[in-house]
């Protein structure tokens, strides 16, 4: 997308659709910049290696901010959560410390909850964030972890982190043995 104005202006013809859509023919470059300004739009050359290439009446900052909404929403998919429980056995607290190394590993950013569901839970808030503390250093063992938001202690009804792991910092067991056992040969 190149955006032409009367700063960067090249001689030649441009195929020129109105922003309804609707095709106005082959211009010379000057022509459609006026069309633009009369309509007070930018020239948006949309194909520019088609012969000739195609340009399009837009208002390119509005086109630049949809840009930016689309790509902040993509981002926010990337956002994976995990919620566990003030009462998660240990078989299910590692299947979700598996499911969130590999959320890790593909490169997403991971948001770890604990529930507290009934008046006794929420009374105490502490032991929501033992568990958030037990899970984070059970998943630091296997795990180089940057954490965005720590455990607060003040929770009205779930206690949140966010954790993310580029796929630089995310380093598997197997490699952090393989590590531990090169150093111990070498000393």
């Amino acid at each position: 997308m190149i955006i032409i104005n009367n700063t960067n202006t090249r001689s030649g013809s441009v195929r020129l659709i109105d922003e309804n859509g609707e095709q106005l023919g082959i211009l010379d470059i000057t022509e459609a910049l006026r069309i633009a300004n009369e309509r007070e739009l930018d020239l948006v050359l949309v194909s520019p290696n088609a012969d000739p290439p195609v340009g399009k009446l837009l208002d390119a900052g509005k086109l630049k901010y949809q840009k930016s909404k689309k790509q902040k929403s993509q981002k926010q998919k990337d956002r994976k959560e995990v919620r566990l429980s003030i009462r998660i056995e240990n078989n299910d607290l590692l299947t979700k410390m598996n499911q969130t190394e590999k959320f890790l590993e593909k490169g997403h950013e991971v948001s770890v909850g604990v529930l507290l569901k009934k008046g006794r839970e929420r009374a105490h808030p502490e032991v929501a964030v033992e568990v958030l503390q037990n899970f984070l250093s059970k998943l630091q063992e296997k795990l180089t972890l940057k954490i965005m938001k720590a455990p607060s202690g003040k929770s009205s009804g779930a206690d949140m982190i966010l954790l993310k792991g580029d796929k630089k910092n995310v380093v598997s067991e197997t490699a952090r043995d393989k590590e531990r056992s090169s150093e111990g040969s070498c000393q």
